[in-house]
């Protein structure tokens, strides 16, 4: 079994490069050792479509390049996996080259599919891979962004006369780093994209269960992942340590109140009603949190709270992050409360630490 993975995503250190990663672990969990090739890396130019390869050298490409050894790569696998970031919301320029740089095992002639569409012969049909997945990795979360990429691999698949095995996608894929704030859904999704590997490299398919936990979202809707992207480019914008972005993003006051809502425990709060407002002196913010009977919304300013709690953003982060006892903290004076003060004791069962 041979399995032939392109790699077109320029930026190594990014989130196309990791889900690959995880694909292909998965792929040597069943003792296969994939080719990859990184497109990136080679010497491949743009086909120029002079069709000398029809005409003059049949077969074979009159630029001399290291595209005569990819073809003959192409040719001699059995299962291919493209993988691509989201690029203006199709794939990535060096998987587009490649794709176009495939035209000399194409042939002149035209031959109809089973379905009726028409399509060019192939000059080696015996030859080439039986299976074609694809993956696909990009910022944006509207699975409909995606649409395009997906469609034209599975058109070049079935030109090829290939089975087109479906492709992953993983959109957001920027608020995958943020591990300690979605732990229990960030695992699913690494889980499942090791899983795809292996059924794959196994069974020449992927589950619909499979594809769907690696599409999972990791925001609720469209505006909070609107509005939680704002805030990181907010920091991001500016350059600097990735890793001081991410805990800046992290620890905002904005995103945290948001994350708390989130995160009520309907259980625990399943008899209550309430309005608890946050005040931060430090950021001029003011946040509340409204419960009534297992749901919260999140707010910036309540009429007639039950309880107020003032203190830094900074304070109120380290408590929610268990880095910090909040009962330490009232006595040290860092929080300051108005109101039915019983609330406070209460905060940590009706907004537990993130797990989903």
């Amino acid at each position: 079994m041979k399995i032939l993975i392109l790699k077109s995503n320029p930026r190594k250190s990014g989130f196309t490069e990791y889900c690959v990663e995880l694909f292909v672990r998965g792929i040597r969990d069943t003792g296969i050792e994939p080719e990859i090739i990184d497109l990136t890396a080679i010497n491949l130019g743009s086909c120029r479509g002079c069709f000398n390869c029809w005409t003059a050298t049949p077969g074979k490409c009159r630029q001399k390049d290291d595209g005569y050894q990819l073809l003959h790569k192409f040719l001699d696998c059995n299962r291919l996996v493209m993988t691509s970031p989201l690029y203006a919301y199709s794939l990535s320029n060096s998987l587009k080259v490649f794709m176009e740089r495939t035209l000399p095992l194409l042939a002149p002639g035209i031959k109809l599919s089973t379905t009726g569409k028409d399509h060019n012969n192939l000059r080696y049909p015996q030859r080439g891979p039986e299976k074609m997945s694809a993956l696909i990795v990009g910022g944006l979360k509207d699975p409909g962004h995606y649409r395009g990429a997906v469609e034209s691999l599975r058109l070049y698949a079935e030109g090829f006369g290939i089975e087109f095995c479906g492709a992953m996608i993983r959109p957001e894929s920027f608020f995958m780093q943020f591990t300690d704030t979605k732990p229990k859904t960030i695992k699913i999704i690494e889980t499942a994209l090791i899983k795809a590997g292996r059924s794959f490299a196994s069974d020449g398919k992927i589950s619909e269960e499979i594809m769907h936990d690696i599409c999972l979202p990791l925001a609720p809707d469209l505006k909070t992942f609107a509005e939680y992207s704002n805030i990181y480019w907010e920091y991001a914008s500016h350059g600097g340590d990735l890793e001081e972005i991410r805990k800046k993003t992290r620890d905002d006051i904005r995103i945290m109140m948001s994350e708390m809502a989130l995160s009520i425990d309907p259980v625990a709060t399943k008899d209550v009603r309430c309005a608890i407002q946050f005040i931060f002196p430090d950021k001029k913010m003011m946040s509340y949190l409204q419960i009534d009977r297992g749901n919260c919304i999140a707010g910036l300013e309540h009429r007639s709270p039950d309880l107020s709690i003032s203190c830094s953003s900074e304070v109120w982060t380290q408590i929610v992050h268990r880095e910090t006892d909040p009962l330490k903290a009232l006595m040290a004076g860092e929080i300051v409360l108005k109101g039915d003060k019983s609330l406070f004791r209460k905060i940590g069962r009706f907004f537990p630490p993130a797990s989903h």
